[in-house]
């Protein structure tokens, strides 16, 4: 598994690099447009007179790491399927399924190599947006205001918790969601395969899969975070064991 893990990692690291060059550019003009921005310039009377490169530093650098951290982290984590469609669909998949790994694993590379991006970003993006509002507090706002930020005297435990769990939910929907598209793939390269439409059918699957998903988690209590993760996880779970037996069934050679 770790040699099948470092292989798919291979393959995208074109794709990981892209990001992880606009993250730092975006963190490196942001963190300029911070370093001129003028001591105590919000707590000045009226608009604050920032210069054109400040502000553009601040917005473009903004900017770069939201699509960063939203479209690129997305688009990241939609390779491995994108790769699998192709290696299943074309004279690839002789190859991938000569790799002395049972379908399971194959499969299952292609999942963590999503669960990794996924976390990782999380992660990454988390800490950067929080050092980032603690700088601009520093430097726009004075000590007083960034103590009082770091250091709040009514501190919300439970909204910061909130924040979390909205944040790591977000992120097991979406991992729910390429789950559904990885089945929906290997429906498409085995049993729907050769069959006129068959793109548009498991596109139609996805679809169905993705809102009777949706729909279902919205129907579950609101505030039991714990039996959504439950439901999202098992979901997860059963997809990854159907598609890797499909895949053992009807691809593997």
């Amino acid at each position: 598994m770790a040699k099948l893990l470092k292989y798919e990692f291979r393959k995208s690291r074109g794709a990981l690099l892209a990001l992880l060059v606009s993250t730092v550019l975006g963190e490196v003009m942001l963190l300029g447009g911070i370093l001129f921005l003028p001591q105590d310039a919000f707590l000045l009377r009226g608009e604050p007179n920032l210069s054109n490169g400040t502000v553009f530093l601040l917005t473009v650098g903004t900017g770069i790491l939201v699509l960063a951290g939203t479209f690129g982290v997305m688009l990241c984590s939609l390779l491995p399927m994108w790769t699998l469609r192709r290696e299943l669909n074309s004279s690839q998949s002789c190859m991938l399924f000569l790799i002395p790994e049972r379908s399971y694993a194959v499969l299952g590379a292609k999942v963590l190599e999503d669960v990794v991006v996924l976390a990782v970003s999380v992660l990454i993006f988390g800490l950067l947006s929080v050092a980032d509002f603690l700088l601009l507090a520093w430097k726009g706002g004075g000590l007083v205001q960034f103590s009082e930020i770091l250091l709040p005297q009514n501190l919300d435990m439970e909204k910061v918790g909130d924040v979390c769990s909205t944040l790591g939910m977000s992120a097991l929907v979406w991992l729910t969601i390429l789950m559904v598209c990885f089945f929906a793939i290997v429906m498409q390269a085995s049993l729907l395969r050769g069959k006129r439409g068959s793109f548009w059918i498991s596109l139609l699957i996805v679809l169905f899969l993705a809102i009777m998903i949706l729909r279902a988690g919205s129907l579950l209590p609101e505030g039991n975070t714990a039996m959504k993760v439950l439901a999202h996880a098992g979901i997860v779970v059963l997809l990854y064991l159907l598609s890797g037996w499909i895949m053992e069934k009807h691809l593997s050679i």
